[in-house]
């Protein structure tokens, strides 16, 4: 029903609009103006409230009271505003700032909650899913998480329009084929897509490779800037970093012509749709009157149809034999009519060789009004005939006709203002056309109105049927991509060695790396924990004998910093010896890469054998 779609857009329209404003109204991030934090659980402070990765969404109320969960930014003595962090408040202190503490942890933060950085309070909690939102956030994931979405969207199953176009035997016989298919325009879609999404994870990609290996090379700052000594590192060389980036595009493209190479058949089947011949047939009448004033000589016709324009006159061609009057005739009035003779001259056109016989007959239709009687009787008797052309002449008893219109009128009482007359006739063709079996019918037909008065034949004289026959052959199939144009076979031919040779060489430039990165601690434990480091200068830092603990190793660090929440404070205390370490309540937890014992001898190790402790309250960045 039409009404139906109008109150469906309505209720769609409506629907819409309820679940913005509901989002707008709670789920509105802070940064838009409205109440909603999200919050990412980095670590193990909150368990079992909240495990790591899990997502809770918060709701900024303004009130706060002991227990409640608030996500907030700590305040210290050396930052503003650092990590996000999201623990239970246990008190406030003189100031009005809250007191917090993990669900996970003995001790109390040693830092405190202001109320202008509380984002808000936990509201809902969704568990595992900032895992997948970390991972989306990474810029190179969310464009090739883009560029699937662009080929699942446009890349869908192949689609053949095979074209056909109707042919029409000229005066010289000549043949025209079938137009081959164009390529789907869903494939130029699907290649553009892929690009697209192809460029944008290249581009990424090659700013992450930069990146990575800037930071492998000493030349990265994005730490902060650090005084005193720093270790020399070898210069990494630029020419890897554009063999790099020649690998990813080569990658690219040639996972590009891979996928369509193998979504698409090499062949394709393409319908070439010949005419084997044509029916021709020319109409011609004359009508026999009573001499009178009007037609004294008691005839009008043959007529026949109106002869071509003259192209370089644009006037009417002059007919080669003047006996024969145009279409436009006199009227034929049925007082005075007698015979109406219609002659069908008939030929079978074809470029082949034929050897046709066949049979022919006439029928004439009389239809009274739109929607009255109608009657059929034969005119023509079957009669045989061979070769490719014949002729059949349909005669009518204009006067015989009008009186069985009478008697109809007056058994039925029905009398319609005009009646049409159909002469059809049948020609039954079989033979040999070429080394086809040839098995036909053709049937034109010529149309009369008569009414009371006057007859008035139309004007169908000339009447063409092609026939053809398809056949169906096997081309190479074609992929349309923007700008050009590229076969299916080529895209296979080159796809996978393209894609084998970029992967080696990226596996081959990735070994290379990895070995040097694995020959200085330093720069893997910068290249894979990163984002934890924050460069410390010793100038502020006491040594001393109370609190610290040495690990082993830095994963026993890293494990320890995100289980509680905390950064990763990096420290070269001698050029090319670094210390790491995080502080945890009243305990100090360090791993150093290399020392020298007071013998003066290396721990290669890489376990910390140099006595090396802090004061909890001197570290720096660190509120009481």
């Amino acid at each position: 029903m039409p009404g139906g779609s109008g109150s469906k857009r309505i209720t769609g329209l409506l629907l819409s609009c309820v679940i913005l404003a509901v989002w707008a109204v709670t789920l509105r991030p802070v940064s838009l103006g409205g109440p909603a934090g999200y919050v990412i659980v980095d670590g193990a402070s909150m368990e079992p409230t909240y495990d790591h990765h899990d997502l809770v969404i918060t709701r900024k109320t303004g009130r706060y009271a002991d227990g409640d969960i608030i996500a907030y930014y700590p305040s210290t003595a050396a930052t503003e505003r650092a990590r996000l962090t999201i623990h239970r408040v246990i008190g406030v202190d003189a100031d009005g700032d809250f007191l917090t503490q993990g669900d996970n942890r003995p001790v109390p933060d040693q830092w405190v909650a202001r109320p202008e950085h509380v984002v808000g309070e936990a509201w809902l909690h969704i568990p595992a899913v900032g895992g997948a939102i970390l991972w989306l956030r990474e810029p190179l994931h969310f464009r090739f998480a883009l560029a699937g979405l662009l080929a699942v969207s446009f890349v869908g199953g192949k689609r053949q329009a095979n074209r056909r176009r109707r042919f029409r035997l000229d005066s010289d016989g000549v043949v025209t084929r079938a137009r081959r298919p164009a390529a789907s325009e869903r494939s130029a879609i699907s290649a553009a897509g892929i690009a697209l999404g192809g460029l944008m994870a290249l581009e990424s990609t090659q700013t992450r490779v930069r990146a990575f290996l800037k930071r492998a090379s000493g030349r990265d700052d994005a730490a902060g800037p650090q005084d005193g000594p720093q270790q020399p590192r070898p210069p990494f060389s630029g020419d890897r970093i554009a063999v790099a980036a020649a690998l990813i595009a080569l990658l690219v493209v040639s996972a590009f012509l891979t996928v369509l190479g193998f979504r698409h058949p090499t062949q394709v089947d393409v319908e070439n749709v010949e005419p084997r011949y044509e029916h021709v047939g020319a109409f011609s009448y004359q009508v026999a009157m009573e001499p009178s004033t009007i037609y004294p000589d008691g005839l009008i016709g043959p007529v026949t149809a109106p002869a071509p324009l003259d192209p370089i006159a644009d006037a009417p061609a002059q007919a080669e034999d003047t006996d024969e009057e145009s279409a436009s005739t006199p009227p034929i009035y049925l007082k005075i009519a007698r015979t109406f003779t219609l002659d069908l001259a008939y030929d079978l056109v074809t470029v082949q060789t034929e050897d046709v016989s066949g049979n022919y007959r006439a029928l004439l239709t009389i239809r009274a009004g739109a929607d009255g009687w109608e009657t059929t009787r034969e005119i023509v008797p079957p009669t045989p005939f061979s070769g490719a052309s014949t002729n059949i002449e349909m005669a009518i008893d204009l006067q015989a006709l009008q009186a069985d219109v009478l008697q109809i009128e007056e058994e039925t009482g029905f009398r319609p203002s005009d009646y049409l007359l159909t002469l059809q006739p049948e020609i039954e063709l079989r033979g040999m056309v070429g080394n086809q079996v040839l098995l036909d019918t053709y049937q034109p037909s010529f149309t009369l109105t008569m009414d009371t008065i006057e007859i008035e034949p139309g004007n169908e004289f000339e009447q063409r049927e092609l026939r053809t026959a398809t056949t169906v052959t096997q081309v190479g199939n074609v992929l349309t991509l923007p700008g050009m144009q590229l076969s299916v076979q080529r895209a296979r031919t080159f796809g996978p060695p393209g894609l084998a040779l970029a992967l080696l060489g990226l596996s081959a430039l990735g070994y290379l790396e990895l070995r040097r990165l694995l020959g200085n601690e330093d720069e893997m434990i910068r290249a894979r924990h990163g984002g934890l480091l924050v460069a410390v200068d010793s100038d502020d830092m006491t040594r001393d004998d109370r609190g610290c603990i040495r690990v082993t190793s830095i994963q026993d660090l890293v494990r320890i910093a995100e289980r509680e929440g905390q950064i990763i404070f990096q420290h070269e205390f001698e050029p090319g010896s670094y210390r790491y370490f995080v502080r945890d309540g009243a305990a100090v937890y360090e791993y150093s890469r290399a020392s020298t014992d007071p013998n003066g001898d290396d721990d290669s190790s890489g376990r910390a054998t140099t006595s090396m402790r802090w004061a909890v309250d001197d570290l720096p960045g660190m509120d009481d």
